[in-house]
């Protein structure tokens, strides 16, 4: 008889991953096309199906999620994210509207970027009352690039923000000027995210970089997917659920440095 290994078996036990996309589909006069930036939604949802752990996908309005048009260019698109578009995948099409979500169903939730989130999921009280139960279970948050907006309106029992102490990064004002996004987002991501209190960091524009934070897994840039991805499945390890702070360099995995207090 095979052996199992202990997170396999681990697998078999799990609750399913909560991925939250956004469903705001266009911004300004011209009515520019917005959304969730697909590689960071896909990079993360194929990595917990690989693993055999279930994913369920929703978004403030339900049913079909709007997609960022510059993350469909195929110098954008990982090969993921290229079999994603040519299986005609259906999780982003049907998606559960997030008032119908119990957070007690789930064992971990992630939130893609793309600039979507800005409008909707930084201001959704749905979305922050389910984040801010996530906090207080001390379940895996992940969030990603603009996708760390979602954090911003949700509370902890206590009444603070849920990232006020916390280290975490996401989508720079240097990446907005170069993205040429700085005069279309509402805000400054970086700004709001210290001014709630958050202990902000950044690398260079467009250089992997992950930070951990006890359950607080947030990542920089669509560079960083694949290493946000691998840091929440190894915060939802048994082993790995003690509170603990760790900030991850450019480098990746290999030059991880501790911070903890």
């Amino acid at each position: 008889m095979a052996v199992r290994n202990t997170f396999e078996e681990l697998t078999d036990n799990m609750n399913p991953l909560l991925i939250v996309t956004t469903s705001h589909g266009s911004v300004g006069p011209a009515c520019r096309r917005t959304g969730v930036w697909l590689e960071e939604f896909v990079g993360v949802y194929c990595r917990f199906v690989e693993h055999g752990i279930p994913v369920v996908v929703a978004s403030p309005r339900g049913g079909e999620v709007p997609l960022e048009p510059e993350s469909l260019r195929v110098s954008a698109m990982s090969p993921e994210a290229r079999r994603f578009i040519a299986r005609c995948d259906p999780a982003l099409s049907r998606t559960l509207a997030l008032r119908s979500i119990c957070h007690h169903d789930f064992d971990a939730i992630f939130y893609p970027g793309g600039t979507g989130p800005m409008w909707d999921l930084a201001e959704d009280l749905i979305n922050a009352r389910i984040l801010g139960s996530f906090f207080d279970c001390g379940k895996v948050v992940g969030a990603l690039c603009h996708g760390t907006a979602a954090l911003l309106k949700a509370r902890r029992r206590d009444g603070n923000p849920v990232i006020h102490n916390r280290r975490l990064t996401g989508c720079s004002d240097a990446e907005e000027l170069h993205n040429g996004t700085r005069g279309l987002v509402p805000f400054s991501l970086e700004q709001r995210l210290r001014a709630a209190g958050g202990k902000y960091s950044r690398r260079d524009p467009w250089t992997r970089y992950v930070v951990i934070d006890r359950n607080l897994v947030t990542g920089q840039n669509p560079q960083s997917t694949k290493h946000v991805a691998e840091a929440m499945l190894e915060l939802m390890r048994p082993a790995q659920l003690m509170c603990r702070r760790t900030a991850w360099s450019p480098g990746g995995i290999g030059e991880c440095r501790s911070s903890a207090d």
